[in-house]
């Protein structure tokens, strides 16, 4: 498959139950699907360096792969034996390298299913705090979405913030132990 979509829109609804009567809907597209002799391979082509998503694949924080493996799970997919996902890095500034997902499909949906609760409790709690990956350099109030250590520092060490930074470490289990945000 190539460009394969998925969600309401296309006949094939995507839907991940959270608990607590919480489900959460996806859309989206799969750059490509492969036949592989155990079952299927999604592959996401990536441009980048493929720094982002070698650090969520680390932290366990990936939701677009594990996301994927559900769609196409919950397409008709249960008659693959397995669906493993990578990202291609498609670039000399990736250097042409696949980061795959390392955890089997239930580890990973299980790890989706943390994310997705926890993101949807922050947001229940009307925690909407901007926490970009990198600089805004074109911005020109940048100091307003705590894009300074001395922001950082100040969301960093706030109560009320400390389910954030326990996501953001991957640290779902318990409150924050000061890093993050």
């Amino acid at each position: 498959l190539v460009e394969w979509r998925f969600g309401e829109r296309h006949g094939r609804p995507v839907v991940l139950d959270v608990g607590d009567g919480v489900s959460v809907r996806f859309a989206g597209r799969l750059d490509r699907v492969d036949r592989v002799p155990a079952g299927v391979r999604i592959i996401d082509y990536k441009t980048g360096t493929g720094t982002l998503e070698k650090q969520r694949l680390k932290d366990g924080l990936s939701v677009q792969l594990p996301v994927y493996q559900l769609a196409l799970r919950q397409a008709g997919g249960e008659a693959y034996a397995s669906i493993t996902c990578i990202y291609r890095l498609v670039t000399r500034r990736g250097r042409f390298t696949d980061l795959p997902l390392d955890e089997d499909e239930e580890t990973a949906a299980g790890r989706l299913r943390q994310v997705v609760a926890a993101s949807a409790d922050l947001i229940d709690a009307g925690v909407f705090v901007r926490a970009p990956a990198g600089r805004c350099e074109y911005c020109d109030v940048a100091y307003a979405c705590g894009l300074t250590s001395w922001a950082r520092g100040r969301k960093r060490g706030h109560h009320d913030l400390a389910a954030l930074a326990a996501l953001q470490a991957g640290d779902l289990g318990r409150e924050d132990d000061g890093g993050g945000v």
